[in-house]
Order: structure tokens, then sequence, then C-alpha cells
């Protein structure tokens, strides 16, 4: 069994940061592609939603919740451990390890998918997805490869090109899309290809970039005795940690497939849509905060458990203090809000999003420090969580799906995933030395006051017969006080704020 010393990295090679280096100035550099793609998601969905039906929404979804289901696992989770070795030398035979697997696992879908596409559409009550399963393996090998080599540039401290990448990739999707909808082809066939295109410039940009510069030290250091050692050494990710992250996708996506076998390709559009805008700041997270976050504590473990409770406790409440206004806001005005933004077709996306809000509210925090798991090597505990946690919430969507109640099948899911979240973020947080009651004292002025003015909104939404523009307005305008405040108290925040735009001002 692997010793925890060696989940640690002492300086993370050459490209380990430096004593100067600070959490937001890696943020911001990974944050700037980060706003600037989720600018032009925000920017272009009202007018995708306004081309395309939520059938063909459907469509897309079941596609690309089986080729993420899968890419998960596409390269055993060895890419994981890419920011792990004291060496780069080491860091790289772990990085051709992840993509030879990756290679792999692709061609192995091609003949599984010709000989089984028909049974899974079948399966999934879905026969118009079936002309687009060829798709998966090349997603599955796309999405592999790219987190491969993000980790590499991750641990390379090379957040330019990670966030060079996001833009590129969404101006490519969302570019497709328009295009192939103003043509004439409002699809789902047409949203499945931009995605892969998207995918494509993804993969190919962030994997030229760091060719250019590493790729003379990659041949040097890949050896078959490098990745072979390494195969063996972080063993523990193939044989724990991806069980564990298969069957937490797997119940991420299983809304998506219950819907479908259960209802139609129109619910899980309505589904996809909702879940999609409640995630962009989950996704923010995702890409930026929770990046940097397995580095920065992974590095602090290093120094004592202490400095890691700290930037635990530091991170947690910042995350909660600035995510729960914008996302409570929704569950108060979701329907309204699609309605305005999207169209009114979409009114009953906005009603999902109001269900699903307290299950992503929680996902929003515990997103980043999920990562601790693998850094104080809980990979065993947290197979067994994901496993519990798996049987819970697919058998309570499935009590909804067999009752025919769609509402019923999303509070179930989303209501046990939220309080499953709660207990297991809070036990890993007091593994990391974390005092829970320390953490809530930090939180819980602050919080006061987005909760009195969102409270001021649900009075204003359920007592008063507005238009749903004016509910949206008002909504909007109640949380701007408090990000204001939350602004000005919050210093780190603000010298994040202030370097990104002296870097987009310089640039």
């Amino acid at each position: 069994m692997m010793k925890k010393k060696r989940l640690v990295p002492a300086d993370l090679g050459s490209g380990a940061p430096g004593e100067s280096g600070s959490f937001a100035s890696d943020v911001v550099t990974l944050a700037s592609g980060t706003i600037v793609a989720q600018i032009i998601a925000i920017v272009t969905s009202p007018i995708i939603t306004r081309i395309y039906g939520a059938e063909a929404y459907g469509v897309s979804a079941l596609v690309l919740a089986i080729a993420a289901t899968i890419a998960v696992i596409a390269c055993l989770r060895y890419e994981y451990s890419i920011l792990l070795p004291r060496t780069d030398e080491e860091a790289a035979n772990l990085l051709a390890l992840s993509l030879l697997i990756c290679l792999l696992m692709g061609l192995v879908l091609i003949p599984v998918m010709l000989l089984f596409g028909d049974d899974l559409a079948s399966l999934l009550n879905a026969p118009e997805i079936n002309p687009f399963l060829w798709v998966v393996p090349a997603m599955v090998f796309l999405l592999g490869s790219f987190s491969a080599i993000n980790y590499w540039n991750s641990r390379k401290r090379e957040y330019g090109r990670l966030s060079r990448t996001q833009v590129a990739t969404a101006v490519s999707t969302a570019g497709t899309k328009l295009a192939v909808g103003f043509a004439g082809y409002p699809s789902g066939g047409a949203l499945v290809g931009a995605q892969v295109i998207g995918q494509v410039v993804a993969s190919s940009t962030l994997g030229y970039q760091a060719w250019r510069t590493d790729g003379p030290f990659l041949k040097r250091s890949v050896r078959w005795v490098g990745i072979k050692a390494g195969l063996h050494r972080y063993r523990n990710f193939p044989l724990f940690d991806s069980w564990s992250a298969l069957l937490n996708t797997f119940a991420l996506e299983m809304p998506i497939f219950i819907l479908s076998a259960f209802f139609t390709s129109t619910i899980v559009g309505y589904y996809s849509l909702g879940l999609m805008i409640l995630q962009l700041p989950l996704t923010f997270v995702g890409s930026t905060i929770g990046q940097v976050f397995f580095q920065r504590s992974a590095k602090a473990l290093h120094e004592g458990k202490a400095q890691l409770a700290m930037v635990v406790e530091n991170t947690v409440s910042r995350l909660v203090l600035w995510g729960f206004p914008l996302i409570l806001l929704i569950a108060i005005i979701g329907k309204e809000a699609f309605m305005v933004v999207f169209g009114a077709q979409w009114a009953e996306a906005g009603v999902y999003a109001q269900i699903l809000s307290f299950w992503i509210l929680v996902s929003f925090v515990y997103a980043p420090i999920s990562g601790l798991f693998s850094i104080l090597d809980k990979l065993k505990i947290m197979l067994l969580l994901n496993i519990a946690m798996f049987v819970i919430r697919s058998g309570l969507l499935a009590l909804g799906g067999v009752q025919g109640d769609v509402y019923l099948a999303l509070m179930l899911f989303s209501a046990s995933g939220g309080l499953l979240l709660i207990t297991v973020g809070g036990w890993i947080l007091r593994e990391s030395g974390v005092s829970l009651l320390s953490l809530l004292r930090s939180i819980s002025r602050p919080m006061s006051l987005g909760l009195l003015l969102l409270a001021a909104v649900a009075l204003v939404e359920h007592f008063m017969n507005l238009d749903p523009l004016l509910i949206t307005l008002v909504g909007a305008a109640a949380i701007v006080p408090y990000y204001f405040i939350q602004f000005s108290r919050d210093e780190e925040i603000r010298s994040l704020v202030l370097r990104f735009l002296h870097k987009d001002g310089s640039g």
C-alpha cells in the first residue's frame, strides 16, 4: 500500500511554485480564460436555445453523458498522479502512461459501440441517439487525453496555456452550434458535432502548446521502465479511485439516463439546460480554484497539518460566501429567469433548476475539496462512500421514475445528493484538521445579509404577481449589495480581480 508521504510533492519539480507565488496569482491566470469562456457561453446560450429545441438538447445530452461517464476512467485515473512525484522525469512517464491507457480505451470502445449500440439505445428508450454513438470512443479519447495533458500543465504551472485553450474551445463550440443552426440544421446531431469539434480544439491546442516547450524533455525522460514503475507505484488510483470516480460520475449522469428511460428526450433536454446553467459557477471552480487548490493543499500537507487546515478552511469559507447567493437566487426565481433569458419554452428547465439548486450549492463547495481524499491517501474510504452514495441516489431516482413523476425523481436526487455530500464533506474537513465550529463562525455573519436579501426576494416572488422580467430584475438587484460588501471585505479576491484587470489591460 502506498505511504501517505508518497502522495505529497516536495516541490513539484521545476514547475513548483516558489515562495513568492500566491494562490491568487495562479487562480487569476487560469480564471482569465475561464471567465472569457463562460462569457462566451452566457452570451450565446440565449441565441442557441432559441434555435435548438429541447429534444435536440436531450439527444446531445444523452450521447455526451455516455462519453463522459466512460471518460472519467479513460486514463484509469493515472492522470491525477502526474502532480505527485518529486521529479518531472517521473511525472513525464506518468503522462505517457496516462495517454497510452487513454488510447487503448478509445480503441476498445469502437467494437463495443458497433456491437452493442442498438441495445444501449433501446435500453435508454432513445433510438434517436443510435446514429451518433460512434462519437463515444472519439470523445472518450479526446476527454481523457485532455485531462492528462491538463494535469501536466498544472504541474508546470502553465496556467496561461489552460486559459488560452478554454477560450479557443468555447469559441469553436459555440461558433459551430450557431453556424449549423443558422444554416438550417438545428438538430441533436449538430449539438453533438459541435461538442466534438470543441474537444478536438481543446486537446490539440493544449497538447501542441505543451509539446512545443516540453517535447524535448519528454522525449528524453519517457522510458518503458519508467512507465512500468509508475504503473505499479500509483496502482491505488486504478484499483480504488477509478471505481470511485466511475460511480460518482455515473451517479451524476444517472438522471439523464433515468429521465430518458422513463420519460422522453425532451425532458432530458430541459434537465440538461437547467443543470448546465446551475453548473456554470461550479465549472469555474473546478477549472480554476479547484485545480490550484489541489496543488496548494498537497504542498501544504508536506509543510504540516496546520498549514493544510488553514488552506482548506480559507478555501471552503470563500466558496460558501461567494457561491450561495447566486445559486439560491435561482432556487427562488429560476422559472421566471429562464423564461426571460432563454425563452418562454424553457420555463420547465427553470423549474428543474430550482429543484436541483440545493445539490448544486453543496457540490459547488464540495468539488474542490474532494481532492483531499487523494492527498490524504483516503482513496479506499472514498470508494466505499461513493458506492453508498451511488446506491442511495440511484435507488431514489428509480423510485421517482417508476412513479412516473419527474419532479419527485429530481427532488429525491437533489435532496439526497446535497445531504450526503454535506456528511462526507464534513468528515474530510475534520480529517484535514479543520474545525467545523470555527468555519461556521467565520461564515455566519457574512451569510446573514445574503439570506435576508434572498428572503425579501422570496416574499416578493410569492406575494406579488410580477412579470417574469420584473421579478428577474428584482432578484438580480437584491444580490448586488451582498456581492459589493463581500468584495470590499475579501482582500484576496480584490487582489485577484485587480490582477485580472491588469492582465487583461496589458494583454
